[in-house]
Formats: C-alpha cells, sequence, structure tokens
C-alpha cells in the first residue's frame, strides 16, 4: 500500500488528463484488489479454533461470510479512500476521473475481499504463527493467481476505456464490472459457506 501511495506524489507523473485518469484508476484498482484479498483470506483462519463454536450458532453459514464480508469492507474501505485522495491530489485528476478512480478501488475491493474469503476458508490453517501464514501453501499460490486474475478482468473492463479518454464508456464498463463483481461475490459466498463446512478450521 505504501508503494502506490507514494507513487502518485512522485516527480514526472504527468501527461494528458485521460492518461492521468487511467493510472490512477490503475493504482486504485491495485490497492484494492490486494487489500480485499489480504483481508479476507485473513479473517476466517484468525478465529483459529474458535470457529468451531462460532459455526455452532444460529447464524448460517450464508449470514456468517457475509458479515466477514462486510467487516472487510468496513476495514478496506478507509484505505481505500486514504490512496485515492493521494492518487487524486498527486495526479491533479478532474472530478470524472477521480469519481472512476474510487468506483474502480472499492469494486476491487469487495471483489477481492470475497475471493479471499473463499480461499480463507478453504486453505486457512488454524494453527498459524505468524500472521503471513494464515494460509496453508496451496492458499497462498490460489489467492495470488486469483488477485491477479481479477485485476486483469476489472482492467480490461475499465482502463481500456478509460485510457482512450471516453468517460462515459469508462462508466459503462464500471457498471458491467460492478454486475460481474456482485454476482462474483454471491457465488464465492456459497463457496465459502460450503468449504466452512468441510475446513479442518471448524472442526
Amino acid at each position: 500500500v505504501g508503494l502506490f501511495g507514494i507513487l502518485p506524489l512522485m516527480p514526472g507523473l504527468d501527461g494528458e488528463v485521460w492518461q492521468r485518469g487511467a493510472l490512477g484508476a490503475g493504482v486504485l484498482l491495485a490497492i484494492g484488489t490486494g487489500l480485499g484479498g489480504e483481508l479476507g483470506a485473513r479473517l476466517v483462519p484468525l478465529e483459529r479454533r474458535g470457529l468451531a463454536w462460532a459455526r455452532l450458532g444460529p447464524q448460517p453459514s450464508g449470514a456468517w461470510v457475509t458479515a466477514k464480508w462486510l467487516t472487510s469492507l468496513i476495514v478496506g474501505t478507509p484505505l481505500v479512500v486514504l490512496i485515492w485522495a493521494l492518487t487524486v491530489f498527486g495526479l491533479r485528476l478532474p472530478p470524472e476521473s477521480a469519481a472512476v478512480a474510487l468506483a474502480t478501488g472499492l469494486l476491487a475491493l469487495a471483489g477481492g475481499a470475497a475471493s479471499g474469503i473463499w480461499i480463507g476458508a478453504a486453505f486457512g490453517d488454524p494453527e498459524w504463527t505468524n500472521p503471513r501464514a494464515m494460509l496453508r501453501l496451496a492458499g497462498r499460490v490460489l489467492s495470488l493467481i486469483a488477485f491477479v486474475i481479477q485485476a486483469a478482468m476489472l482492467g480490461l473492463l475499465i482502463l481500456v476505456p478509460a485510457s482512450n479518454g471516453a468517460g462515459t464508456v469508462a462508466w459503462l464498463w464500471i457498471a458491467v464490472g460492478g454486475a460481474l463483481v456482485l454476482g462474483w461475490t454471491w457465488l464465492a459466498a456459497r463457496g465459502s459457506s460450503e468449504a466452512l463446512d468441510r475446513s479442518p478450521i471448524a472442526e
């Protein structure tokens, strides 16, 4: 996060409005995807063996997973907004480009959190001793692949139109990306619920 937060403030990052807008959206895309995935993937194994007791509560798996996803958004949104403010200031983005960048970051955060929770439920290690090792090796590899794919897909949807200076088209594709993120979040929630029932953390 620190690298991308400093990047827009570095001298020499100048150009046309559409170039700066595409760069700003790209920064927020990377931040949102990575941050959402990191938060989501750790919320399930963070429970350790206590997850078994949480699973005995009256709340169904879907509600529990949704609560974890919302927690990721609550924690991650202020950080995304902070990086967005630094990006807008550093790149001197006009209002429309700034709004596109913020929407991109929030969509990436939501999708990344959904992916992270699914991976955390399936590959979380209840015996972790280091926060960086809350996932088993397979989960860490899969999370990297999943986040790269997600960032690439959202990037193609949003950054390509934005790089052509088509603000209206960029908003259209943001709407398409939002629909895809909602669909993916629903699918990931179902997958997370099923993974929790089989996860060694919940035993």
